[in-house]
């Protein structure tokens, strides 16, 4: 298993790093890390509150209460 190495990824990895500029790399570091795990959260934890009954779709939101 030591000799087990994925070829071809990290070369592919360090030419898509390498053509693109850094602030564009970052940016789908923290689309793609931070704000995409926090939308299918969101969604998850809203579906779970839908199921078990903790949402009440009388009240009102905001102003409109």
């Amino acid at each position: 298993m030591k000799k087990f190495r994925f070829r071809g990824v990290m070369p592919a990895v360090t030419n898509y790093v390498k053509s693109k500029p850094l602030i564009e790399v970052a940016a789908e570091v923290f689309c793609y890390g931070v704000l995409t795990p926090l939308a299918f959260g969101g969604i998850l934890f809203f579906v779970i509150m839908m199921v078990t009954g903790n949402v009440d779709f009388n009240q009102g939101f905001g102003i409109y209460g």
